[in-house]
């Protein structure tokens, strides 16, 4: 898969509607949907740290690379500021942070394999590639994830860095 198709898959995942245009809605859908597949009450602080972590994210991103104003951001907008590191830091990082969070549902640092699985498919990815990717981590303890690691895993899906996660999880669904 080449870099273009990574970017167009991160693209896609983040339109929740699939119009083709990422706005605020998307991120909105996108945090609900996060937060039902986790199981946490959507009172609780960390499903609105999860919704306010997505708007963060959708503010960031719009206000960088919304270069017409037309209140969205198409795909040549999204690849001109995606590699940005100071977008990454001030945005994005705080998304990755509310998710793994959300995930880890007894604070201890761990996210076990149906939360991973549940939170992964709710953001778009393919569920047989989600498991795959979860058996394949190597930091694996008693059958859990470390919320700092998964954390590194998303960082290098979204900066590019991670090529053998993101290749087995957006390429085609494993049979």
């Amino acid at each position: 898969m080449d870099s273009e198709d990574r970017l167009r898959f991160r693209f896609a995942l983040l339109d929740a509607d699939g119009n083709g245009v990422l706005e605020r809605s998307d991120f909105e859908t996108l945090a609900e949907r996060v937060i039902a597949a986790s199981g946490v009450e959507e009172s609780t602080r960390k499903a609105a740290a999860v919704r306010e972590a997505h708007l963060a994210y959708w503010q960031g991103l719009s206000d960088q690379a919304d270069s017409n104003n037309d209140g969205v951001v198409d795909f040549d907008e999204y690849v001109a500021v995606v590699h940005q590191q100071e977008t990454f830091e001030q945005y994005v990082r705080p998304y990755i942070r509310a998710l793994v969070a959300l995930a880890d549902g007894d604070d201890d640092g761990w996210v076990g394999h149906d939360a991973f699985s549940a939170i992964m498919t709710a953001v778009g990815f393919p569920r047989a590639n989600s498991e795959a990717a979860f058996a394949d981590f190597r930091s694996l303890e008693g059958g859990q994830l470390s919320t700092t690691f998964w954390g590194h895993v998303i960082t290098g899906f979204y900066t590019g860095r991670g090529r053998h996660i993101t290749d087995q999880l957006i390429g085609p669904p494993l049979k």
